[in-house]
């Protein structure tokens, strides 16, 4: 149910589901619609992640049962002045009912998006506090979405008394999963490695927590952060990369417990050359001033010279890692990792870039 393409939208998915429905001569539901999240744990929420981070839509986590990326839209309006607090207008996708709490004010014309967004996972309150721009038209924040596999069941239920399908019963998570049941629907995701390039490409952590834990499935037959880390562990030490001092402690990098070293990261992408798998790893980069989260990077790039990289960053944390590759077509991996720093984030950013030219200028 992902909001980003119209083929992926929650009314085509219920659509296709309903279909399916209409196809098998379903006409009414006289119980229940559930859901069942069993192929993960039930701690969507990794426990070293922070409060001002599980309330948006960048720590809303992992379901056995994940809908619209697990985030949703709160439209704001401003107040006529600076200072004046401003007015929740609606919410994306149609149907939520979610209680805000609002403390945003309307700060300066031009002052960008300062809203921080707090919450429970199992709670449909969100509070909200920080500042919008007094110029801000259709202005929205995106927030952490309160048990998305109800929600996903709650709105298909409604999709179909829309469609005049009747359901007598409420959204129900399935405690087990029921024995002979009848498949009317199979929906095939893209192949891993579009899914691993879209994930690098935005940064989603969202995706990344998913990655994680269903490696921990297909490895242990849990799906959780703790069987996750096990599995890439594992492959570290199958690359022969030496990784002592490392934690991995989540799949996206929100938690607090995770290190690593900038010698580390450049020793394992180094190690990744030699695997049947570099070539898509690589691609799933984004490259420094042409895609991704990157595209306003390097936009003096040396010519001949192409630069394919990840960011990360948490608060007072800024990384960058890849590859860069010349005219010649000699690559370098190379890893730079600001830690506790104690200026801006944008004039840590305006350092970094200038140490990432200078290794540009390595490759040509």
């Amino acid at each position: 149910g992902s909001y980003r393409y119209r083929q992926t939208s929650p009314d085509t998915i219920f659509s296709l589901w309903r279909q399916a429905m209409s196809a098998a001569g379903i006409r009414s539901v006289d119980g229940r619609v559930c859901y069942d999240g069993s192929i993960f744990d039930k701690h969507p929420i990794h426990d070293n992640w922070c409060w001002s981070d599980i309330g948006n839509y960048y720590g809303s986590g992992a379901y056995g049962l994940n809908f619209h990326e697990n985030m949703f839209f709160i439209y704001f309006t401003p107040g006529s002045r600076v200072g004046q607090p401003t007015k929740v207008s609606r919410f994306s996708p149609v149907g939520l009912a979610p209680l805000i709490i609002n403390e945003v004010m309307t700060g300066p014309a031009k002052s960008g998006d300062n809203v921080i967004v707090y919450g429970d996972p199992n709670s449909t309150i969100r509070t909200c506090s920080g500042t919008m721009p007094l110029d801000g038209k259709n202005f929205s924040v995106r927030a952490s979405l309160p048990r998305p596999g109800e929600t996903c069941a709650e709105l298909f239920i409604d999709y179909l008394r829309q469609h005049k399908i009747s359901v007598k019963g409420a959204a129900t998570e399935s405690a087990n999963r029921p024995a002979g049941l009848t498949t009317l629907l199979e929906y095939t995701s893209p192949v891993y490695s579009v899914i691993a390039q879209y994930t690098n490409m935005t940064s989603n952590n969202t995706y990344a927590e998913a990655i994680h834990k269903y490696l921990g499935f297909k490895g242990y037959g849990v799906g959780s952060s703790t069987n996750g880390a096990r599995v890439v562990s594992e492959s570290i030490k199958k690359l022969g990369v030496e990784s002592s001092g490392v934690v991995l402690d989540d799949g996206c990098g929100l938690s607090s417990r995770n290190r690593v070293t900038a010698d580390f990261v450049s020793r394992y992408l180094c190690a990744l050359t030699a695997t049947g798998y570099y070539g898509n790893f690589r691609k799933s980069l984004p490259q420094a001033g042409v895609s991704g989260t990157v595209k306003n990077l390097l936009k003096n790039m040396p010519e001949g010279v192409t630069m394919e990289l990840k960011t990360g960053s948490v608060t007072g944390v800024r990384s960058y890692a890849g590859y860069v590759t010349g005219p010649s077509g000699t690559t370098l991996c190379f890893t730079v990792i600001a830690n506790d720093y104690d200026c801006s984030g944008t004039t840590m950013r305006a350092k970094m870039e200038k140490l990432l030219y200078q290794i540009a200028l390595m490759a040509k």
